[in-house]
């Protein structure tokens, strides 16, 4: 196979954009959002923790909000299994 030039490349994606540029669609990660029904929040954290939070999600290969994401559903699954036994 013949390698393809930067400026094809250039060129079909001028092509496209010039289609329909709501018809383009990013790539998804992770799961699909519910419904699309997500609200943004915001937490105040220390640096050391941001850190520590990095380190274990680069450890894991996967972003910091995955891994906040991960993780809290884990300790929400935890309560809500430890309510029912008890």
């Amino acid at each position: 196979m013949g390698k393809i030039s930067k400026k094809s490349v250039l060129d079909e994606i001028e092509r496209l954009k010039a289609t329909s540029e709501n018809e383009i669609v990013p790539a998804k990660r992770g799961r699909p959002k519910p419904n699309g029904n997500t609200v943004k929040t915001n937490l105040d954290l220390t640096v050391e923790f941001l850190k520590e939070l990095d380190n274990v999600a680069t450890h894991l290969n996967i972003s910091r909000q995955a891994l906040i994401k991960v993780w809290l559903r884990d300790k929400l699954d935890d309560h809500y299994t430890a309510k029912k036994v008890s």
